[in-house]
């Protein structure tokens, strides 16, 4: 049975190529991940990706998605889709990638891209080339189980640096932002 390193990253699929967005809750991987989507990208996650430690092939997880407060003026048209969460603290939805566009989980793909999601937003979107040093310690602090695997995982995560493109996305307009990525996804 394979191990799996855990990432809190959210990822589509396009020409057989994974593209990853690593960052802390509320940086925005859901956001993009159903902008992407919608805009017809296979799915991975909006928020879990699997690394297959033999393979370093991306896995899709099958939760919904889940959106907050903000998608309900950025996705009017997946509204009657929309499931309350029930949470307390703030609106929320899930949303079933199945009801938007059914068989639109993607399969296992090896990574090409690594987009590193900036906190600070406003003004321009801008998307930059970063080193692998800065890529590899923004996984590493994203892992959710890396004291389970270690060295395996720590190997894993070198290899997935080592052939992929790198990136760091400050977000600015969704829209802008979404022209941005789709540039690296073809």
């Amino acid at each position: 049975m394979s191990e799996f390193c855990r990432l809190h990253a959210g990822g589509v699929v396009n020409n057989g190529g994974a593209t990853l967005f690593v960052g802390p809750s509320g940086a925005g991987k859901s956001t993009l991940v159903v902008r992407l989507f919608t805009d017809g990208y296979p799915l991975l996650s909006d928020d879990e990706v699997w690394i297959d430690t033999a393979s370093a092939l991306a896995h899709p997880t099958w939760r919904s998605l889940l959106l907050k407060e903000s998608a309900w003026d950025l996705f009017p048209g997946h509204r009657a889709s929309f499931v309350p969460t029930g949470a307390q603290d703030c609106r929320s939805w899930w949303l079933d990638p199945d009801r938007v566009r059914p068989s639109s989980r993607a399969a296992p793909a090896p990574v090409r891209n690594v987009v590193v999601l900036d906190a600070s937003t406003g003004g321009r979107a801008t998307l930059s080339p970063i080193g692998q040093t800065e890529a590899l310690t923004r996984i590493l602090t994203e892992s959710m189980n890396f004291p389970e695997v270690r060295d395996t995982g720590l190997s894993t995560l070198v290899r997935v640096v080592r052939s992929a493109r790198l990136f760091r996305l400050t977000k600015g307009d969704l829209d802008e932002s979404a022209a941005l990525l789709s540039g690296i996804l073809s």
